[in-house]
Formats: C-alpha cells, structure tokens, sequence
C-alpha cells in the first residue's frame, strides 16, 4: 500500500523555501508535468511512492511523517478559502501558505495580523508565550482602533503575570 501526501503540507513547504514545482519535482524525481498534476487536481497525493516521498523529504529537508500528515483545518477547502480571505485579503500575502510561512519565519507583519485577525490571547496558543514579550515591538503594525484593544488586553495579562 503506498502512503498518501499532503497538498497543503507541501505548498507550505515549498513557500516557506520559495521554491517552484519545478524545483519540486527535481527534489522528488519526477517530471514537472507530475507536479503539474498534483497540484491542478487539488487533491492530495494518492498512492505516492515511498521512493518518491524519500527523495522529496529528503531533498526539502523534512521528516516524511510531516508530508504524511495533514495541517490541521488545511485539509478543507471552504477553510482554506476562508483563511486566505481572513489573512491574504490585501495580497501582501499572495495565498495562505506564504502566510502560514512567514509565520513559521516569525515575519513581524504576519504575526501582527494574526494578532489584529484572531486576537493576542489565540496568537499565543498558535505562535508561543513569547507573543507577550514580543508585542511592544508588533504595536505599531496594528490599527488604531485594533491597537486600543489588544492594549488592554496586554497590560491585564502582564498585571496578572508579574505577581
């Protein structure tokens, strides 16, 4: 029985690294037009081989388990749909696998949206505790109106974790 890959693991992946499916199917052994066809099917990888999978692990510097797994809520497309309208709504972000990667990178813009979308407290249950030291320095990427709320939600939990 051949395993099955993720699309969505893959396209972050691969924006994380800027890399293009032709790099991708390079580092995987196959034919560009192989590539092609993952992709345009939108449907994750059936059936891939495991010399296949080894390869494009191997070469992109990944454990295969993490290809072998999906992203968590990445696996639906409505939801991915409504992410990318959530976070990717100006295009500085051109889809929400560059997002999620410049996440990943600790981007200050893309954290700062996170936290101006979903809030601070979701912020550092995605992102870690350091969202609480790090946010003086986010502060300003976040609008006015946003800003004032997510101040006082600041100073309340600093308070409370001084004692």
């Amino acid at each position: 029985m051949f395993p099955s890959m993720y699309l969505s693991v893959l396209k972050a992946v691969m924006a994380r690294r800027e890399q293009s499916q032709a790099d991708i199917a390079r580092a995987a052994g196959v034919s560009r037009q192989a590539v092609s066809h993952w992709f345009a099917s939108e449907r994750d990888f059936q059936n891939v081989h495991v010399a296949t999978l080894l390869k494009l692990s191997d070469s992109l510097e990944v454990d295969p388990a993490e290809l072998l797994e999906p992203l968590p809520g990445m696996d639906d497309p409505v939801a991915v749909r409504q992410l990318a309208t959530e976070f990717c709504w100006d295009r500085t972000y051109p889809d929400i696998y560059r997002f999620l990667a410049a996440l990943a990178d600790g981007e200050p813009r893309a954290t700062a949206r996170l936290i101006e979308s979903r809030g601070i407290y979701a912020a550092a249950s995605v992102l870690g505790p350091r969202i609480w030291d790090d946010y003086a320095g986010l502060r300003p990427r976040l609008p006015p109106v946003r800003r004032a709320e997510v101040d006082a939600v600041w100073r309340i939990h600093r308070d409370l974790t001084r004692s």
